[in-house]
């Protein structure tokens, strides 16, 4: 908080009335709790990198990537706090583009070059604007952990919440400002705050609608972020939790198919398809005693609704799945070399509860169980 502090010691307040003892004793209190702590975070960081570096093993981005990419969510931050569109709001925002270079995509160079404008301009005019280059700081400062360096994940809104208080702030004392000049009548002053009121509190509702169970959350999810796979990967959660095996693996595979490069989605795809397949077999066998299709060796098993390129096979009591697109050697070669990240770590130990833990539902899975924890375990990018 003492960074903020610094903030609004800054821009809002000035020191020609004090005296010099109070001047320097200020002086020296920034100095001893603020920029001394930097400059010793910043030696560290040089001494030690591996701190930051480490932290982008488990990601598919690099550190410049990601510098780049938070120029444009910082904007993105903004736009939310204009205007609260629930198709953009959400849990997960694995949708955004990470930015490869300046000009990959283009907006990227016109984001960051926009945000060293601003950062001048308010330090620059600090003193002719203060309320413009507090806004401009306290939202930089909110954001100065986890939109720099450090390997987080590229966007969540909740990193916005004290970040927009600077905006916010700056706003309504601008418009009050501006009314107190024009002199506007208070019935136009009433007016405008009612329709902040009701247009707030539409947007408010809106959302608890939305979380209004975990159900109708995923729905919304999937529906306003359909190129998101945690989003999908999330549905197929809740959906499973519901007995809905169809559905969940409906969305498994739409999350697949948007990152067929993460491990972990491919683990809980075989593991939703061996709970369907054992479900079957328990059907098969309480509908079709095996004495009726004794004399066939497999018996090739259409499920309705599945994607067409599944299909189940079933031969000796057993329900098994064929899925061409995760082929169980690759998933295994992908735990191996893929960066690991905490999906694929919670995805494994999923597995390793469904293959031990009663009713051991994917105890067929056991051999492939083990190879893959191998293999997860010869991964260089392995963090202590």
């Amino acid at each position: 908080m003492l960074p903020l502090a610094a903030v609004v010691e800054w821009t809002f307040f000035t020191r020609e009335s004090l005296t010099r003892t109070h001047r320097n004793r200020l002086f020296a209190f920034y100095a001893l709790f603020v920029a001394l702590p930097f400059v010793f975070g910043a030696l560290y960081l040089l001494w030690n990198p591996s701190f930051v570096t480490a932290s982008y093993l488990a990601r598919d981005f690099t550190l410049w990537q990601r510098l780049l990419t938070e120029g444009r969510v910082l904007w993105f931050y903004l736009l939310l706090m204009l205007v609260p569109n629930p198709r953009w709001l959400g849990l997960f925002h694995d949708d955004i583009t990470v930015s490869a270079g300046l000009f990959s995509p283009p907006i990227t160079v016109i984001a960051v070059l926009l945000w060293l404008a601003l950062t001048v301009a308010a330090i620059v005019r600090v003193r002719r604007n203060p309320l413009f280059a507090f806004a401009v700081l306290w939202f930089l400062v909110c954001h100065a952990l986890e939109s720099s360096i450090f390997g987080l994940e590229i966007a969540y809104e909740h990193r916005n919440y004290l970040a927009s208080f600077g905006p916010i702030f700056a706003f309504v004392v601008a418009v009050t400002e501006a009314f107190e000049r024009h002199r506007t009548q208070l019935a136009a002053r009433a007016a405008v705050a009612g329709l902040a009121v009701v247009a707030l509190s539409l947007s408010t509702w809106n959302r608890a609608f939305t979380w209004e169970d975990i159900r109708t959350l995923s729905q919304a999810e999937v529906r306003h972020h359909p190129t998101s796979a945690r989003a999908q990967d999330f549905a197929a959660r809740v959906a499973l939790k519901r007995g809905d095996l169809v559905t969940t693996i409906e969305h498994a595979m739409s999350g697949l198919n948007l990152k067929p490069n993460e491990p972990g989605l491919h683990i809980d795809l075989w593991i939703y398809l061996t709970n369907l397949g054992e479900a079957l077999a328990t059907k098969l066998q309480s509908t079709s005693p095996p004495k009726d299709i004794g004399h066939v060796d497999q018996l090739n098993v259409k499920v309705p609704g599945l994607p067409t390129e599944i299909r189940a096979v079933y031969s000796s009591g057993h329900v098994r799945f064929e899925l061409p697109q995760s082929k169980l050697p690759e998933v295994a070669s992908m735990l191996r070399d893929a960066p690991p990240s905490v999906h694929t770590l919670f995805s494994l130990e999923n597995l390793r509860r469904c293959v031990l833990t009663p009713p051991q539902t994917c105890r067929t899975l056991r051999a492939e169980a083990v190879a893959w924890h191998l293999a997860a375990i010869e991964n260089r990018r392995n963090t202590p």
